[in-house]
């Protein structure tokens, strides 16, 4: 059986997968995995973006849409609200609700659920485990999915069982670090807030600033400075793909005071400068 440790004060994290009886899961019946009124079953379909995609346009399901970012950053815009995505990132998308992925390149896996009892009925951002387990039963939920194999069926159900069992797990280990959720927060409200410090800000909260930073990047996968630079060049590209504004207008509603940092930045992320990537990529109409 192995065991995680999240790092931080040695926190124990033990792998859904190692509790559960292979033989037991591939024993689920096709009505998949139920447990006090707790589901997901019944696959539509699962796909992949295999080449970098730099922007998904706006669009909505009648399912639940499960996706997994497993290369790439950007933003997610799930009913108006943005949502920084990283490799590892899962969203959780209810249906009928609008979303779009704005990007300088990311590649993932999605797949549409008929049954889907989250444990919210609001989106849900997680982070897969450090081991990436979640992505690995995935992988093999695309591979069954598309072998049409004669018990695939059976097979994809008791995997997207699985699959539920992880996202509960990740979604309750969640909610134990509140700080991150606080902290995530601070940093989307100053966004466009040039003169903002993550380090006066991380200063404020009452716990040790090496630990906080420690804890930040398991959960996010970067440091808090990382996150707000992400989130800031990401703002960018969905201001210059949504509007004309000057460039200089751009740089300070994404939070740099100063032009040429802010086109050093942007070229870092994206290969290319704000002017170029505005022309060559985010017209398309």
């Amino acid at each position: 059986m192995r065991k995680r440790f999240s790092g931080a004060k040695g926190e124990q994290f033990i792998s859904v997968l190692d509790q559960i009886d292979v033989e037991s899961v591939l024993s689920f019946k096709l009505s998949g995995y139920k447990s006090e009124g707790e589901t997901m079953n019944g696959l539509i379909s699962i796909g992949m973006q295999s080449s970098l995609t730099a922007c998904y346009p706006k669009h909505s399901h009648n399912y639940w849409e499960i996706t997994y970012y497993f290369e790439g950053s950007g933003v997610n815009i799930t009913d108006g609200k943005e949502y920084a995505f990283s490799a590892g990132t899962i969203m959780c998308q209810p249906p009928n609700v609008p979303h779009e992925d704005v990007s300088s390149g990311y590649k993932n896996i999605y797949f549409l659920v008929e049954e889907f009892a989250p444990p919210c009925s609001e989106p849900l951002a997680l982070k897969d485990l450090p081991g990436g387990d979640f992505l690995y039963i995935l992988k093999k939920l695309y591979t069954e999915y598309h072998s049409r194999k004669s018990n695939h069926k059976k097979i994809t159900e008791s995997l997207l069982g699985v699959l539920y069992l992880y996202l509960l797990e990740m979604a309750e280990f969640k909610k134990t670090n509140r700080f991150v959720a606080m902290f995530e927060k601070r940093l989307a409200e100053n966004l466009s807030n040039s003169g903002f410090s993550v380090l006066a800000a991380a200063r404020e909260l009452p716990l040790c600033e090496d630990y906080f930073r420690r804890l930040f990047k398991r959960e996010t996968g970067k440091s808090p400075q990382q996150y707000l630079q992400d989130i800031r060049i990401s703002y960018a590209m969905q201001l210059l793909k949504n509007s004309s504004l000057p460039l200089k207008n751009v740089c300070l509603m994404s939070g740099y005071a100063d032009p040429y940092y802010f086109s050093r930045i942007f070229k870092k992320h994206t290969g290319t400068s704000p002017d170029n990537w505005r022309k060559n990529r985010a017209p398309q109409s």
